[in-house]
C-alpha cells in the first residue's frame, strides 16, 4: 500500500475508536445519572435535619439539585433501647419492719436470701425496684429507685441490719407512699408494694388503711405476716394480699408465691385514678399542598400538616383548687323540717352559689345513714348541683360514724387536698368515740370542717376529733355572713385558722334520757360510775344447769351487796334469731332485776356472740342515763365460732371505746385465743358457782374501772327525766308488700364502655317501666349506678313511692370506665332498720378478672345479708368470663338481650330473698 493512503486510514481507525469510546462513556453516564436519580438512599444524596426555633428544615442534596421545604413538627428526641418489662411495667418496692417481734434470723434470711432470689436473672430495668429498712426511731436504710443494676440492689438490701424496736405498719406504709410512690419513674404507672411485717397491732391497722387503699389502688399491695404472733384475719383488711411465713417452715412455698404475685402482675388489666391534663376538644388534621418544586431530573410534591385544636376556655377556680366534700345533715330528730329546708336554702343560694368547676364536688346526705352520695366527677354545674340537693330528703337517726366512714370510699382523679364541711345537728357520745377512728383518716386528707345547725351540738365536743374549724349556724339572717366568712377561710387550699374556744370543762353531748326513779341514791358510785350491762347466753343447746348457773352467778355472786344505784345496770338474755330476754335500766331495786332474771327462760335459736354485742348496743347504749358515759359490757358465751368473732369486730370495738367488754367463756368448747381476738379482757369459766377464783377476777375488772384513763370527753350536769305525752296519731292504710317483704338493692349499669346510648336507655326503660311497675313500700328499695364512678346511690327510705323512683333514674347518665369492686364495697354501707333479708341485683356488662377477684369478699358480704343476683346485658360477655362472674357464687344469673322482658320479670320474682 502506498505510504501516501496509510497515514489516512490510521487517522481514520482512531477516530472510530474514540467515537465508539464516547458512545459508550455516554451511555454509561446517562445510566448512572438514571441510576442516581431512582436511588434516593445511596451516597449521592444525603439528608440533613436542623431544628430552627420549633421547626425542621429538611434538606436534600442530590447530583442534579437541592429541594427544601418546612415542616411544622415537633422535635424527636433519640429512644432509648426498647428493652421489655419483666416483671410488668410497674415500681417494685420491698418494705421490711425491722422490730421486737421480728426474729433476727427470718430478718437476715429475708434481706439476704429471699428478696434476693425473688430478684431473679430475668428482672429488667432495675431502675424501677426499690426497698425500705423502716424503724420507728433510727433513720431508714434506704434503697432508692434509679439504681442501675440489680448487683447493686441485692447488695444494698443484703447490708440492711436488724434495729429491734417498737414499729408500725402505717408509719412503714405511709413512708413508702411519700418516698416511693411520689418518686416513681415516669415510664411506671403502677407500684407494687411488699411489706414484711411481724406486727399486727389493731389500732395501728385502722390507721393504716388510708395508706393502704392509696397502696393498692396504686398497683397491688402484699403483706407476709412473719411468724405465728400476727393475725392474719386483721391484715386482711389492708390487702386481700397476705400471706403468713413461719421461718425455718415454709420459705420456699412463700418465695416461690411472692414471685409468682410479683411477676405475674396484670397492669392491662388493672384501673386506677390518675391525674390527667385539661383535654383538648375538635382536634382536626388538614393536609396542605405546598409549591411545586421541579428540575431537570425529577418533580417531588410535598405536604404540609397543620394541625389546629380548639381548646376548652381555662376558668380559674372559685373556690380555689381544692376537692370540696359537702355533707348534708337530713336528720329529722332535731332538725324541723323548716330548719331543713332552710340548711338547703343556705347551702343552695349562699354558699355555693358563685361557685364553678363542679366536678371536683362530692354532696352527700346522711341521718342514720348515708343515703344520698354524689361523688366527685357527677355534679355538671350549679343548676345539676341543686337539682341534686333538692332530692334530699329527711329521716330519723343521726351517724356521724357512718358518714365518715363512707366519705373514706370518695377518690379523685387529682391529688388535690380534700375541703370537708359537714352540717350536723345531734352528736351522743358513742357515735363521738366511734367517730374518733375515722376523723384521724379524713384528716390526713385535708381540713375537716362542722357546721352546728341550731346550738344542738357542743362545739368542745367536736374538738375531740381535732376539728379543723367549727361555727355555729342558728338559721338566722345575721348569721349568714359569718357562715360565708367561714367557708372562704377553711378551704385547704387558703385556709386561715380560728381563734381556740375559750378553755371549759362542761360539755353538753346530747344523750337519750330515760325516766328515773325517784328512790334517793347516794352521790357516789360503787362500782365506778358508768352503765353496767350483762349480756347472758340463752341458746337453745346449753345445759339447762349450766343456764341457771349463769343467772345465779350474775345476780348472787358478781352483784354484790355493796353494789348501788342499781338503775344503771342491765341484763339481759340473746340468741342467734335476736331474740332477747330483758331487765332494762331504771329499776330502783336489785331485788326487781334478780326477779326478773330468775324469770328469763332458754330462747329458741343458736349461740351468736356477735348478736349479743349488737344488742347490747342497740338496746342499752341508746337509752344510757344523760349523766352517764360509759359502759361496762359482760357477755357470758358458750361459743367462739372464728366466722362469728369476725362479724362481732365492729360492734366489740365499740363497747371497748365506751368503757370496756368483759368475755365470760363458758364450758370447756370455748376457744380462749378466738376470743382473745375481741379484747383483752378474756376468763374462761366452767360453770360452777363456788369458782371463787374467776369472781375476783370479775370483780377486779369491773369494781376497778377507771374512766379517767380512758382517752374520752367528759360531761357533768345533772340527771334529768322525760316526761312522755300523749301524742295522737292517725293510722294510713295498711299496703301490703309487693314484692315480699325483703329489702332490695338494684344496681345499673351505666358505663359507656360497651353498652351503646340505645342499648343504655333500653336499660332504664325496663327498671322504669316494666320491672317495677307494681311495686309497693318503696322505702325498702335502694337505687345505685356505677361507671367510672365507683356508686351513686339512694339509700332505704329515700324513695318514697314511684315518682320519686322516676325522677332520681333520671339523674342517672352514662360515662366511661366500670369497676365492680367499688360498687360491691359501697353497697355493703347499705343499711335498714326492719329485719328483712336484702335482694341485691346488678346489671353488668363487662367482666374483668382482677375486678372480680377484687369483688370477692364485698360479695360474700353481700350474700351473708340475702340474695346477690346478676343480669348480664347483651351478648359481650364470653363464656369464659361468665365463668369467672360464677366464681363469685351469685345466687342466680340471667341473661337478657333486650328483649325477654316477660323472663326477666320471671327472675326477678324467683329470686327475692322472701
Amino acid at each position: 500500500m502506498k505510504k501516501e493512503y496509510i497515514r489516512p486510514l490510521i487517522l481514520s481507525l482512531i477516530a472510530i475508536v474514540c467515537l465508539a469510546i464516547g458512545i459508550s462513556l455516554t451511555i454509561i453516564g446517562a445510566i448512572n445519572i438514571s441510576n442516581g436519580v431512582k436511588k434516593t438512599n445511596n451516597n449521592d444524596n444525603k439528608s440533613t435535619t436542623h431544628i430552627i426555633k420549633g421547626k425542621s428544615t429538611f434538606t436534600t442534596t442530590s447530583n442534579k439539585g437541592i429541594i427544601s421545604s418546612t415542616l411544622s413538627s415537633s422535635t424527636t428526641t433519640k429512644k432509648k433501647p426498647n428493652i421489655p418489662y419483666y416483671p410488668s411495667r410497674s415500681g417494685i418496692v420491698f418494705g421490711i419492719l425491722s422490730e421486737f417481734n421480728m426474729d433476727v434470723n427470718a430478718f437476715q434470711y429475708i434481706t439476704q436470701t429471699m428478696i434476693p432470689n425473688i430478684i431473679s436473672g430475668n428482672w429488667t430495668h432495675p431502675e424501677r425496684v426499690g426497698a425500705s429498712n423502716f424503724d420507728k426511731y433510727i433513720k431508714n436504710q434506704i434503697v432508692p429507685f434509679n439504681e442501675s443494676d440489680f448487683n447493686t440492689i441485692k447488695k444494698n438490701i443484703s447490708s440492711f441490719s436488724w434495729i429491734p424496736g417498737n414499729v408500725n405498719i402505717s408509719s412503714q406504709l405511709n413512708f413508702i407512699r411519700q418516698e416511693f410512690l411520689r418518686t416513681l419513674p415516669l415510664e411506671d404507672k403502677y407500684l407494687q408494694t411488699i411489706i414484711f411485717t411481724s406486727n399486727s397491732d389493731k389500732e395501728d391497722i385502722e390507721n393504716s388503711i388510708t395508706d393502704a387503699m392509696i397502696l393498692n389502688e396504686s398497683g397491688q399491695l402484699i403483706i407476709v405476716g412473719v411468724g405465728r404472733k400476727v393475725d392474719e384475719s386483721l391484715l386482711k383488711k389492708l390487702s386481700k394480699n397476705v400471706m403468713i411465713w413461719y421461718y425455718g417452715g415454709n420459705e420456699k412455698e412463700i418465695t416461690k408465691q411472692l414471685e409468682s404475685m410479683i411477676v405475674n402482675f396484670n397492669p392491662n388489666t388493672f384501673t386506677i385514678t390518675t391525674t390527667v391534663p385539661p383535654k383538648i376538644f375538635n382536634i382536626s388534621t388538614i393536609g396542605y399542598k405546598t409549591s411545586k418544586i421541579i428540575n431537570s431530573s425529577y418533580q417531588t410534591t410535598t405536604h404540609q400538616l397543620i394541625t389546629t385544636s380548639t381548646k376548652k376556655p381555662y376558668i380559674n377556680y372559685n373556690p380555689c383548687f381544692t376537692n370540696i366534700i359537702l355533707a348534708v345533715d337530713t336528720s329529722s330528730d332535731v332538725l324541723t323540717p323548716i330548719q331543713f329546708q332552710d340548711e338547703i336554702r343556705l347551702i343552695s343560694n349562699h354558699i355555693t352559689f358563685t361557685w364553678n368547676h363542679y366536678e371536683r364536688v362530692a354532696l352527700v346526705s346522711y341521718d342514720e345513714n348515708v343515703d344520698t352520695l354524689f361523688t366527685f366527677n357527677t355534679t355538671v354545674d350549679s343548676f345539676d348541683f341543686n337539682q341534686k340537693i333538692n332530692t334530699f330528703t329527711q329521716n330519723k337517726g343521726s351517724s356521724l360514724t357512718r358518714l365518715l366512714s363512707a366519705l373514706l370510699t370518695l377518690q379523685t382523679r387529682n391529688q388535690k387536698e380534700l375541703s370537708i364541711f359537714i352540717f350536723i345537728s345531734k352528736l351522743n357520745y358513742g357515735d363521738l368515740q366511734f367517730a374518733k377512728i375515722y376523723s384521724q383518716q379524713l384528716l390526713k386528707k385535708g381540713k375537716l370542717n362542722f357546721i352546728i345547725l341550731n346550738k344542738n351540738v357542743s362545739p368542745y365536743d367536736l374538738l375531740s376529733l381535732n376539728a379543723s374549724k367549727i361555727i355555729s349556724y342558728n338559721f338566722t339572717r345575721n348569721d349568714i355572713p359569718n357562715i360565708n366568712k367561714f367557708f372562704e377561710t377553711s378551704y385547704s387550699c387558703n385556709f386561715i385558722p380560728s381563734l381556740p374556744l375559750p378553755s371549759t370543762t362542761k360539755t353538753t353531748l346530747p344523750i337519750v334520757t330515760t325516766s328515773l326513779p325517784t328512790t334517793i341514791n347516794p352521790s357516789y358510785y360503787y362500782p365506778p360510775k358508768s352503765a353496767i350491762i350483762f349480756a347472758i347466753d340463752s341458746q337453745k343447746n346449753i345445759d339447762n344447769n349450766l343456764y341457771q348457773n349463769i343467772k345465779y352467778y350474775i345476780t348472787n355472786i358478781i352483784i354484790k351487796s355493796q353494789w348501788n344505784h342499781p338503775s344503771r345496770v342491765g341484763i339481759f338474755g340473746y340468741d342467734s334469731n335476736k331474740n332477747t330476754e330483758t331487765s332494762p335500766f331504771g329499776l330502783s331495786q336489785f331485788s326487781d332485776i334478780k326477779q326478773i332474771v330468775n324469770g328469763f327462760q332458754q330462747l329458741s335459736g343458736d349461740c351468736l356472740i356477735s348478736i349479743g354485742l349488737e344488742e347490747t348496743k342497740l338496746q342499752y347504749y341508746t337509752s344510757l342515763q344523760n349523766d352517764i358515759k360509759y359502759m361496762q359490757t359482760i357477755i357470758f358465751t358458750s361459743c367462739s365460732n372464728i366466722n362469728d368473732i369476725d362479724n362481732s369486730t365492729s360492734n366489740a370495738f365499740f363497747l371497748n371505746e365506751m368503757g370496756q367488754l368483759i368475755i365470760v367463756g363458758v364450758g370447756k368448747n370455748v376457744k380462749k385465743e378466738n376470743l382473745l381476738k375481741l379484747t383483752n379482757k378474756v376468763v374462761i369459766w366452767d360453770g360452777n358457782v363456788n369458782d371463787n377464783n374467776t369472781s375476783d377476777i370479775l370483780e377486779d375488772w369491773i369494781v376497778n374501772f377507771n374512766p379517767s384513763n380512758l382517752k374520752t370527753t367528759t360531761t357533768t350536769g345533772s340527771p334529768e327525766t322525760t316526761i312522755p305525752t300523749n301524742i295522737s296519731t292517725t293510722m294510713l292504710p295498711w299496703t301490703s308488700y309487693y314484692p315480699c317483704k325483703t329489702n332490695i338493692i338494684l344496681a345499673i349499669d351505666a358505663s359507656s364502655d360497651v353498652m351503646t346510648s340505645s342499648q343504655f336507655n333500653n336499660e332504664i326503660n325496663l327498671i322504669g317501666n316494666i320491672l317495677i311497675n307494681n311495686w309497693t313500700h318503696y322505702d325498702r328499695i335502694s337505687l345505685s349506678w356505677y361507671n367510672n364512678v365507683p356508686s351513686t346511690f339512694f339509700s332505704y327510705n329515700t324513695i318514697m313511692n314511684k315518682k320519686d323512683f322516676d325522677k332520681i333514674l333520671k339523674l342517672v347518665i352514662q360515662e366511661p370506665g366500670y369497676s365492680l369492686s367499688k360498687l360491691l364495697s359501697t353497697l355493703t354501707y347499705l343499711q335498714n332498720n326492719n329485719t328483712f333479708k336484702t335482694s341485691t341485683f346488678i346489671f353488668i356488662s363487662k367482666v374483668d378478672d382482677t375486678d372480680i377477684e377484687n369483688s370477692r369478699i364485698f360479695a360474700n358480704t353481700l350474700l351473708k345479708e340475702g340474695t346477690l343476683n346478676f343480669i348480664t346485658i347483651g351478648n359481650n360477655i364470653t363464656l369464659n368470663e361468665l365463668s369467672k362472674l360464677y366464681t363469685l357464687n351469685p345466687s342466680n344469673v340471667f341473661q337478657w338481650n333486650y328483649e325477654n322482658s316477660n323472663d326477666i320479670i320471671t327472675f326477678f320474682n324467683q329470686s327475692f330473698d322472701c
